[in-house]
């Protein structure tokens, strides 16, 4: 059975969503080696939910 860690967010400005995106996608590997699935929700233009599927 898998678990799921739901993360929400608040940022500090608009935009910087698709930039910690870019960032998430360089390190996901190397710091979540178990991480099965993660869905990134954006929710508005500061706020998104982020859910990771772990085994």
């Amino acid at each position: 059975m898998s678990i799921a860690r739901v993360t929400m967010h608040e940022l500090n400005e608009e935009g910087m969503h698709d930039k910690i995106e870019a960032l998430y996608g360089t390190i996901v590997d190397e710091y979540f080696p178990q991480l099965e699935q993660v869905i990134n929700i954006k929710t508005g233009p500061t706020s998104s939910i982020s859910i990771a599927i772990y085994p």
